[in-house]
């Protein structure tokens, strides 16, 4: 797992760059068509919130894995189902991550209920940062060359 203070920061960044968004989600789609730089920005905040989640490491990449399985679409998901998929994270732990990614906007809990759902926005950030990860990153870092020294 990522240094907390690291891990803090990004999510900071992340927290940052969702709230431009929100912003620029509220901008009328005839404005939006219309206008190039509106599009540019909501293009690049896009870009910028995949990287930070690219950045977040590899323990949180499995963990934003389990997020999306499609069965947590339906039945949503508890602390206990992702410590199924992940046993080595501690129940505390867990708890920590679900409150930090409910107060960015990326799950919300259900009324009087364990269970959790992603956002909508949660769905987004989280599914670019994942496909960007192996469409781009991965197969970019695959054709390196490595030279000795």
């Amino acid at each position: 797992m990522a240094d907390k203070d690291v891990l803090e920061k990004r999510l900071l960044r992340l927290e940052h760059v969702l709230r431009k968004l929100k912003v620029l989600s509220e901008v009328p789609p005839e404005k939006y068509l219309k206008d190039e730089s509106i599009q540019d920005r909501a293009e690049r905040n896009l870009q910028i919130a995949a990287r930070v989640c690219i950045d977040i490491g590899q323990a949180d990449q499995k963990l934003f894995e389990v997020l999306v399985r499609g069965e947590f679409n339906i039945r949503g998901f508890q602390n206990k189902m992702i410590r199924k998929f992940i046993p080595e994270l501690s129940p505390a732990s867990v708890s920590r991550i679900l409150k930090r990614l409910s107060l960015h906007g990326l799950i919300k809990r259900v009324a009087r209920s364990r269970k959790y759902y992603l956002t909508k926005l949660g769905k987004a950030v989280i599914t670019t940062g994942l496909k960007t990860r192996a469409l781009f990153i991965i197969p970019s870092l695959a054709g390196l060359e490595l030279t000795g020294a």
